[in-house]
């Protein structure tokens, strides 16, 4: 008798993530958008942070989740909210980024936090155009392998540390920026 596993929510919702991401990379490159990530890394704590996707050619750092659920919106609100507060560009648009539309109520809260909400569509990224810039070319930022250092007088007396990362699907395993 063969017994199969059933993949838990949370590696579902992950693979899920993780295919959007790759869309909505491929649109933002599409339209020609620099698109980076953030490492970030806060005094004290052992753990590292990576913020998903930001288009420098908009100056939006994205989150996105790989459902529309109420817990997933909120955790998304709530992340960017942290991300900000490391990141060098304060101005930076906060959008959430999910694979449909959200009941409304959430669309609201999103809204209410001053944050933007796009949502995919078929082949389509609703609210997506509203964030449109003024172009840039096609490429992919790619971190170079050097230290990151603070980018702000708060960060290093907080001891962040905060710079480009390199996307996941090209990040070396077992490798940081700092050649650790």
């Amino acid at each position: 008798m063969k017994v199969t596993r059933k993949a838990s929510e949370a590696v579902e919702v992950k693979r899920r993530e993780a295919e959007l991401s790759g869309r909505f990379l491929a649109f933002l490159n599409e339209q020609g958008h620099v698109v980076e990530r953030f490492k970030i890394r806060v005094k004290g704590l052992t753990s590292t942070f990576f913020t998903d996707l930001y288009d420098q050619t908009d100056n939006a750092l994205y989150e996105l989740k790989g459902s529309s659920s109420r817990n997933a919106v909120r955790m998304a609100v709530g992340q960017l909210l942290d991300y900000r507060r490391h990141i060098p560009p304060k101005s930076a648009k906060l959008v959430v980024v999910l694979p449909k539309q959200p009941e409304d109520d959430l669309a609201d809260l999103v809204e209410s936090a001053g944050m933007k909400l796009v949502y995919e569509d078929g082949d389509n990224f609703v609210g997506w155009p509203a964030l449109l810039g003024h172009g840039g070319r096609a490429r992919l930022f790619v971190a170079s392998s050097q230290h990151v250092v603070p980018r702000t007088a708060r960060h290093a007396r907080q001891g962040c540390e905060v710079g480009p990362a390199r996307l996941p699907w090209v990040l070396p395993v077992g490798r940081n920026l700092d050649g650790s």
